[in-house]
């Protein structure tokens, strides 16, 4: 007979633990493969990230890429912009709109949403937050111009490292659970720096992922065709 803790064993049988484990990383060499491999419809919704770490210093790289790729996302999130309110304008990306939320007491950090500039969306002021602990940007797109019969919220999320998490539960949950009562498909993306591998324990990482679970959020970082 094992010991085992009851509250280890729940966290482990989480069927958002196993989605994490069998998730698909790509570099930028076998995401540029799949792309190119893929038969996606135009009009399909298609989302990704990126840790940007300073869109000024990898402007030029960040634009040649995504214009490299065979498929166009509908989407994309950047965290770690270091963008502020007078060079924000200076690096649009053609063929998308851009929602920014950048720091305006310090440098770095920042987040940002790409959206490609046929569809209809609003930026989601009442959403939107920049704290020590958690900046967030998130837009809301209409159905009328992509495959869905729900408008989708999107936010894009950035914790700064060594922040408390718990106030970052906290705000985020609250959050989650204003737009849950809207009844719209919602699709999280960022760089919410907690392992979430690290379910061993009861611990912030466990407590994270049990929140987004019981609000039926699931970690996807493949790309789906």
């Amino acid at each position: 007979m094992f010991d085992n803790d009851p509250d280890v064993q729940f966290y482990n049988d989480l069927p958002i633990i196993r989605n994490i484990q069998n998730c698909k990383y790509f570099n930028e060499e076998s995401l540029f493969e799949k792309c190119s491999s893929s038969i996606v419809s135009p009009n399909s919704f298609s989302i990704m990230h990126f840790n940007i770490r300073s869109l000024p210093s990898h402007y030029s790289e960040f634009h040649n890429y995504i214009k490299e790729l065979f498929l166009s996302f509908t989407v994309i999130g950047l965290s770690e912009t270091w963008l502020n309110e007078n060079n924000y304008l200076c690096h649009a990306i053609e063929g998308y709109s851009m929602e920014c939320v950048n720091r305006k007491d310090r440098q770095g950090g920042g987040v940002a949403i790409l959206v490609l500039d046929h569809l209809g969306y609003s930026k989601r002021l009442d959403l939107c937050q920049s704290t020590e602990y958690i900046e967030c940007v998130f837009i809301e797109v209409f159905n009328g111009g992509i495959n869905s019969r729900k408008n989708i919220i999107i936010g894009e999320i950035y914790r700064p490292p060594n922040t408390d998490i718990d106030l970052f539960n906290t705000n985020l949950m609250d959050i989650l659970d204003s737009i849950q009562r809207e009844n719209k498909l919602i699709y999280l993306l960022g760089d919410f720096n907690i392992n979430l591998i690290n379910t061993d324990i009861l611990n912030y990482s466990s407590e994270f992922i049990l929140c987004t679970a019981i609000l039926y959020f699931h970690s996807l970082t493949n790309l789906h065709e």
